[in-house]
């Protein structure tokens, strides 16, 4: 499984001060942990620093490239940065992200004469994020569709079935690891940001951990992960953890236990102080 670094992301209060005042030995330092735990390609936003965007985006990607000679995976919602960003990449990069939606599928046009890349696609059409699974599985089959159209190879875009936090809808964990499955199938690669699953209950890092590991067994090709999580970087070497706290984290991520009631009350008892 490809693991991408999600730590230098413009959202996180500390990476926007750190590119506001060109904190550079703080940027480097969060690139460098990433890689120093399994991280193949580090992502990179900027988008939070507004007309800085591009300028912050490219000095810091010459920056770790030049300290790690590393991947990179350009993560911009603006066409014109990411373009900039693939003239400087020194290895084939992935460009985070397109959807089905008219007019960011319609981008493809644009990076398919700029240079080789993976791409992630989100299963997102026009009527907007899908609930269920057979609606993931068309929109990525339509994306999927048009990039060969395209002349993109089908192995260089992944699709993202869409993570949604459990907390306010149990069962769209077990929907993404089943659409992964079908995808599979198919012979579609998959990607997820899988920290998502996790927002707005405790111990992120544990539910992170085992959803990965579910992620893994479904068969995903890539995740955008913060690798340095103790638990996360744990489950990814081979660590088991307890029946008992595997077993409450899994039935919260499946969505048999609803809204995550018993995992709550575990975590309350002090019973994930693992």
């Amino acid at each position: 499984m490809i693991i991408i670094g999600e730590r230098i992301n413009s959202t996180r209060n500390s990476i926007k001060k750190a590119l506001v005042d060109n904190d550079l030995e703080f940027l480097i330092g969060e690139a460098a942990k990433q890689l120093n735990c399994g991280a193949e390609f580090v992502d990179i936003n900027t988008a939070a620093t507004f007309e800085k965007e591009e300028s912050s985006l490219l000095s810091l990607m010459r920056d770790i490239q030049d300290k790690f000679d590393c991947k990179i995976s350009i993560d911009s919602p603006d066409v014109r940065v990411i373009k900039s960003a693939l003239k400087i990449c020194r290895n084939k990069p992935f460009i985070n992200s397109i959807s089905g939606e008219d007019n960011r599928l319609s981008l493809l046009d644009d990076f398919v004469k700029e240079k080789e890349s993976y791409i992630i696609a989100l299963a997102i059409n026009n009527k907007g994020m899908p609930d269920d699974i057979d609606d993931r599985v068309s929109i990525a089959e339509d994306i999927i569709s048009v990039a060969v159209s395209k002349g993109i190879d089908k192995n260089n875009v992944f699709i993202d079935p869409l993570v949604k936090p459990i907390s306010t809808e149990p069962k769209q964990a077990y929907f993404f690891l089943e659409s992964v499955k079908v995808l599979k199938k198919k012979g579609i690669r998959c990607i997820g940001g899988l920290s998502n699953v996790s927002f707005g209950l405790p111990r992120r890092d544990l539910l992170n951990a085992v959803f990965i590991r579910l992620a893994m067994d479904a068969g995903i090709d890539a995740a955008i992960i913060d690798p340095t999580q103790k638990m996360v970087n744990d489950l990814l070497g081979g660590k088991e953890i307890s029946k008992e706290v595997s077993s409450l984290a899994k039935d919260a991520l499946l969505g048999r236990d609803e809204y995550s009631i018993n995992y709550i009350k575990a975590f309350r008892e002090g019973r994930l102080n693992i």
